[in-house]
């Protein structure tokens, strides 16, 4: 949320977090593998992972939430406290709304590893087979992609500037009305995968990944 509140999360419940001169563990209270860690402020912070974990951070100490899935959680984000979105195996998508978390139907089974959006009704979750879905305030829905590479990664600058990343190095952008490729990988063969994309703004968008 700052320079000086920054949260890092893996294996085993570990959660660390940055004061702003140094690193320190925090008691989860967890075992299972963080995947994803994500929040609007300082009081308001959530990690998940594997078996359907989801902890959240008050602003005093973590605690675990009942998620209502068993599926591995592998990426959470929300437009504001009451508006929050985690999704993982099998096209698990569950949505907070401020005092519990409940499934929703996300219309596929593909693995999702990365969601993002605008605003509460402008929300992208992306996966594997070139899997994208959209949420428009109401429901998800499958988008085309051009791809059946998988999609690691997901950012926006605004609801009509999105990219998503993935397998083969592949990079596509969403104009407000449709996905494109921008940069087409290595044809032919395999350099891996984009695993994560972000950025500062539409002109400054950085996407990192293997090899």
């Amino acid at each position: 949320s700052s320079a000086t509140n920054i949260w890092a999360v893996g294996d085993a419940g570990q959660i660390s977090k940055w004061d702003g001169s140094a690193w320190s563990s925090q008691p989860s209270g967890a075992s299972q593998r963080l995947l994803g860690v994500w929040g609007t402020d300082v009081n308001n912070v959530w990690a998940v992972g594997n078996f359907g974990t989801v902890l959240r951070w008050n602003g005093s100490a973590w605690s675990s939430q009942t998620s209502g899935t068993s599926q591995r959680l592998l990426s959470v984000w929300g437009s504001d406290a009451n508006n929050v979105w985690a999704v993982g195996s099998f096209g698990a998508i569950l949505k907070w709304n401020g005092s519990a978390w409940s499934t929703q139907t996300s219309g596929t089974t593909q693995d999702l590893f990365g969601v993002w959006g605008s605003d509460a009704n402008n929300v992208w979750a992306v996966g594997e087979g070139g899997t994208i879905l959209k949420w428009n305030g109401t429901s998800w829905s499958l988008q085309a992609s051009g791809t059946t590479y998988s999609l690691r990664g997901i950012w926006g600058s605004s609801a009509n500037d999105v990219w998503a990343v993935g397998g083969l190095h592949r990079i596509l952008k969403w104009d407000g009305s449709t996905w494109s490729i921008q940069y087409n990988g290595t044809t032919g063969v395999y350099s891996g995968s984009l695993e994560g994309v972000w950025g500062s703004g539409a002109s400054s968008v950085w996407a990192v990944g293997d090899t």
